[in-house]
């Protein structure tokens, strides 16, 4: 059914006239993705490098506004903290993959607009932890994320869009590893290139 609509969709807008039919956009991003708050989530992990791949599809209803919807995939291998785990004889490696589903609404100004953003979506992460010289430990977890923010997106030339992202992430995990249950909120700053056509 899914599949169906999305066809659809993509004969719609072959269809309709380019003055109506909107513009399709895709960016990447690389940026940094920070632990702000969650106790436990702070205490395990320090900043780490984040990649971001979005795409979607605006419409401008007025000159001064842009609206539609989009979809995100962002990849965060996490940087886990030398005080908990180097630092006591452990080895660990964690990845962080999130897909999310939302939109963006902008406003316009000349070659270029300010964007509020928001998505909702799942959010993985998994990975393992070691003893060193003993068998790794794998642990993962699965949440839903919700992702509000703000950006600027630069038009400088026809085609190109360039620009930044912030804002947060708020997820709930449970690694099943005697911390319970916990949140884990993280702010977010990216840089972006991307085409519009």
């Amino acid at each position: 059914m899914t599949l169906r609509l999305l066809l659809l969709g993509l004969v719609l807008l072959v269809a309709t006239p380019g003055h109506a039919r909107g513009t399709l956009y895709a960016t990447v991003g690389n940026g940094v993705s920070a632990p702000v708050a969650g106790k436990e989530w702070k205490h395990r992990f320090a900043p780490s490098y984040k990649f971001s791949l979005r795409a979607g599809i605006e419409w401008q209803p007025h000159k001064r506004v842009l609206l539609g919807p989009e979809l995100t995939v962002e990849a965060i291998p996490l940087h886990p903290r030398d005080s908990i785990y180097a630092d006591n004889g452990l080895d660990a490696r964690y990845t962080r993959t999130r897909a999310t589903i939302g939109g963006r609404l902008g406003l316009v100004f000349p070659h270029g607009a300010f964007f509020f953003r928001a998505g909702l979506g799942l959010d993985y992460v998994g990975g393992w932890t070691r003893t060193r010289g003993l068998p790794r430990v794998k642990y993962d977890s699965m949440s839903v994320a919700v992702t509000p923010g703000l950006g600027i997106a630069l038009f400088p030339i026809k085609y190109l869009e360039v620009g930044a992202f912030f804002g947060p992430t708020i997820a709930i995990y449970d690694f099943n590893d005697g911390a319970g249950e916990f949140v884990a909120v993280d702010f977010d700053a990216v840089l972006t290139i991307g085409g519009r056509l």
